[in-house]
């Protein structure tokens, strides 16, 4: 009997093709046979096209949502970033690969390996332009580099290191379950979305979750910082109470002046 190969969705920007290959390296061990349906996205087009004006949410993920619903794939794979805190009806999120380090690197020229965030600036000029189109980076870099210009940039990982060798920018910010559930709990709580100043991590410890959030002002002069714990077992309620945390302490006014 012939069974129809797993469809599974994915950009083609060599990110995505890892992401969705270790997807796929899993379900082959478990006796299931796969087959990769790359689909370009408006995020991808506007990355080919730099003067294209921005669409929006999900952007780089609309066209492989659509595919989903039509059931021309039966899977997807995304990086959480890409995803809009609210998924379309008739779509669920069905599993959560193991996390590796999620936090934020900054990339400089001819730097060796392992420096601190102090000698890593230690290392840029004064009024350094940092490459980045993340709003939340820009404000939080903002309040430790006050001087810094932050330039727009575009491309997937691999693009951008190219620009950055090639001396376009003098440095970069290249952008499991439970902790996901409370990340996206969060942002959902105080209407988010990728272009906020609005960071947050939750992290294991133990048979609870500890997370911290943050919201900046665009010119880095205002900084609410908000954390707690919770259980592991309800991870979405540790979301929601921080970002209630952060409303009462007026992370609400900095986000609207942004939206």
């Amino acid at each position: 009997m012939n069974v129809r190969p797993l469809r599974i969705g994915t950009r083609g920007s060599p990110l995505a093709l890892w992401q969705t290959n270790t997807v796929a390296a899993l379900l082959r061990e478990r006796h299931c046979t796969v087959e990769l349906v790359v689909i370009k996205t408006a995020g991808d087009r506007l990355q080919e096209n730099p003067h294209e004006p921005s669409t929006g949410k999900g952007v780089f993920v609309k066209e492989i949502e659509e595919s989903l619903l039509s059931r021309a794939i039966d899977l997807a794979v995304h990086s959480a970033k890409d995803m809009s805190a609210v998924l379309p009806d008739g779509l669920s999120i069905g599993a959560v690969l193991a996390r590796e380090d999620p936090r934020d690197t900054l990339v400089l020229r001819d730097a060796p390996v392992g420096l601190t965030l102090g000698s890593a600036l230690g290392r840029i000029r004064a009024r350094p332009t940092i490459g980045t189109s993340s709003v939340r980076r820009a404000a939080q870099l903002m309040a430790i580099i006050g001087g810094a210009h932050f330039a727009p940039i575009r491309g997937n990982v691999d693009t951008r290191l190219r620009k950055l060798d090639a001396g376009e920018f003098d440095a970069i910010d290249p952008s499991a379950a439970a902790s996901f559930d409370a990340e996206r709990a969060l942002v959902t709580a105080l209407g988010g979305g990728c272009q906020l100043p609005l960071g947050g991590i939750a992290i294991h410890e133990g048979a609870d979750l500890a997370m911290q959030a943050v919201v900046t002002s665009a010119d880095g002069s205002r900084v609410v910082k908000r954390s707690g714990k919770g259980s592991f077992a309800r991870p979405a309620e540790l979301g929601r109470r921080v970002a209630d945390d952060l409303a009462k302490a007026g992370a609400i006014g900095i986000l609207d002046e942004v939206r």
